[in-house]
Order: structure tokens, then sequence, then C-alpha cells
């Protein structure tokens, strides 16, 4: 019965040390120093990595690339929508700024009908989207006028090629990300 006991014991005392010897064995594998770089990696210039930095994600099982930027800001809350996943500032938005933005613009042309025609595939053309119910803001729509809704990025493009139609008078256009068109087309006198 006491041998029994003992060899219990033994057993007992082994798989302890086992574990322990396990668990360093993982340990050891993590701090060991990194792989020695391949000739790829050296042929890379200092010139081409200067700017770009990678960081490991708070989760440590995603790295994130990173530009360096010569002008350094201070660091800002994290914006509403990132709960929490990243430390990236909120980018000041520009004073004036609007999320939709309304614009009435005017084209004088000699053919109202195929000007507007004309003007309504230019529009499609800049990425325009032609709307074709009633929306706030653009009530008493007449037959000579349409809605259109532009990304600000391409509403110089829109108004640029509009300009080879016809005379455009338009107000100037403050910081947005969207802009709603009323486009209307009237005979040039």
């Amino acid at each position: 019965m006491r041998y029994i006991k003992t060899r219990g014991y033994l057993l007992g005392v082994v798989m302890v040390i086992s574990l322990l010897v396990l668990c360093d064995c993982g340990k050891k594998k993590e701090e060991a120093p990194p792989p020695p770089a391949t000739r790829a990696a050296e042929a890379v210039s200092e010139d081409e990595t200067a700017g770009i930095r990678l960081r490991q994600s708070k989760s440590g099982s995603v790295l994130i690339l990173e530009e360096k930027t010569e002008v350094k800001t201070a660091k800002g809350e994290p914006s509403r929508k990132d709960a929490g996943l990243s430390d990236r500032p909120v980018a000041p938005l520009p004073s004036g700024y609007k999320a939709f933005r309304d614009q009435h613009v005017r084209l004088y042309v000699k053919d109202v009908p195929a000007g507007l025609k004309d003007a309504v595939m230019v529009a499609q053309a800049a990425s325009g989207q032609l709307i074709n119910y009633p929306i706030k803001g653009f009530k008493n729509m007449g037959p000579n006028e349409k809605t259109l809704v532009f990304d600000a990025r391409t509403y110089p493009v829109f108004i640029k090629k509009l300009e080879t139609l016809g005379k455009v008078e338009q107000p100037e256009v403050g910081p947005s990300d969207f802009i709603t068109v009323r486009l209307t087309v009237l005979a040039q006198e």
C-alpha cells in the first residue's frame, strides 16, 4: 500500500515537472531572435521605406501599415464610429463644412430641349446621378429643370464640361462631400 502511494506521488511530481518544462520551452521559442534577413529584403533601399512604418494592432495578430508624416499633429480623440479599435485622431473638418450642399446652376443655350438633354448626358458622364422624384428644397421643378447629385470631387468636372454647351451661372460651393444640383436650362438672349 505504501508502495502505491509513493508511486502516485512520484507520478504527480513527474507530471508537474513535465508541464513546467513544456511551458518554459514555449516561452523560449517566443523569445528567440528573429530569423536573419533575406537578400531580397536587403535589396530594398532605405529611401523606399523611409516614410513607412509597421505597427502591431491591439490584438497582436495583425500588422498595420502607417505612413510617417513630417508634420506632427497633436493626438486627438478617436472617432465615435471607431469604437476604440484604433488610436487614430479625428481629422478636423474645414470651417463651413456640410455633408450635402444645395446648388442652383443655370445653363444658357440656344435650344432649350436639346440643351437639357445634352446637360443630363454630360452630368451622367461626370458620375452625376439624375433624381426623378421630389426632394426637400427642390420643389416646383419646371419642364426645363432637373435635379442631379454629385460627389464633390466630380462636380468641378461637370461644370467644366457644362461650359462647353453654353454660358453657366453658378454660385461658389463650400466644403462638402456631396452636392445636390438644381439644373435650369434657359434660352440664351
